[in-house]
């Protein structure tokens, strides 16, 4: 899918995770819509300007039918089927967002007289979380990262790792850290955290709302899965923060 289109396309695609309010336009160009990948068999979304849907929630009226469906897509385009995408919400064998096994539906006509108000306050997403959501959830969420990975490293024979608090302190500047620059490196410095911080190891991740889905998301990453199970590791501490638009970043560090 990647060699139909060219960097300056992909770059001009969705990349933040949100609801879109404008793709449910009627009329679409013959070669926009829903396309299938007969290498993967898997689903994709293309727009008439040649772009396609990337690692976001849209409202989609595939049917014209006045009532769009709420579909996610990963970081290649591909459309979630019949699975928990990796922010906790389930989607049918159509790739439909349900609740209770029940399509989640809009009118458009709805969403476009929303995407028309103009607001100072973000709009936030299904998959977005709320400032309210986040102070009353942090330290719950933190312990849960812990308590997801230690259980993973029971199963594996790997000792459990301590809650450090020095670590943990250190894990949350760093959450908040890289919801600025994205990146292992630090803002200022350059450089990556070192065992002279007391840091042996350093998994991050962002856009995913539960801490499952961070867990999950670094268990499918042959790197950052290799830090979870790293036996040396004795100590561990884990940071997560939310951004006033809602976009939500999680860290672990880990020592020996």
């Amino acid at each position: 899918m990647k060699s139909r289109f060219s960097k300056k396309q992909i770059a001009g695609t969705v990349m933040a995770v949100f609801l879109s309010l404008s793709s449910t336009v009627s009329g679409l160009a013959q070669d926009s819509g829903w396309h299938k990948d007969e290498g993967t068999k898997r689903w994709w979304y293309s727009l008439p300007d040649g772009t396609f849907y990337k690692s976001s929630w849209q409202w989609i009226d595939g049917n014209g039918d006045g009532l769009a469906e709420c579909y996610s897509f990963d970081s290649d385009g591909y459309l979630y089927t019949d699975w928990i995408t990796p922010d906790g919400f389930t989607v049918n064998a159509d790739g439909a967002w349900t609740v209770d096994n029940i399509v989640q539906q809009r009118k458009v006509q709805e969403l476009n007289v929303e995407q028309s108000k103009v607001s100072t306050t973000p709009v936030l997403g299904i998959n977005d979380t709320s400032q309210e959501e986040f102070l009353s959830n942090k330290e719950a969420y933190r312990d849960e990262v812990l308590r997801l990975v230690n259980r993973y490293r029971k199963k594996l024979g790997k000792p459990a790792l301590e809650k450090d608090e020095n670590l943990q302190n250190l894990a949350q500047i760093r959450a908040e850290e890289i919801s600025e620059l994205y990146s292992h490196t630090r803002p200022g410095t350059g450089e990556p955290l070192h065992w002279q911080d007391g840091v042996n190891g350093e998994v991050i991740m962002r856009l995913v709302k539960i801490p499952d889905g961070a867990f999950s998301a670094w268990t499918h990453s042959k790197g950052h899965d290799k830090l979870l199970k790293e036996k040396s590791y004795k100590r561990a501490g884990v940071g997560y923060y939310v951004t006033e638009d809602g976009k939500q970043y999680w860290v672990m560090l880990f020592a020996i």
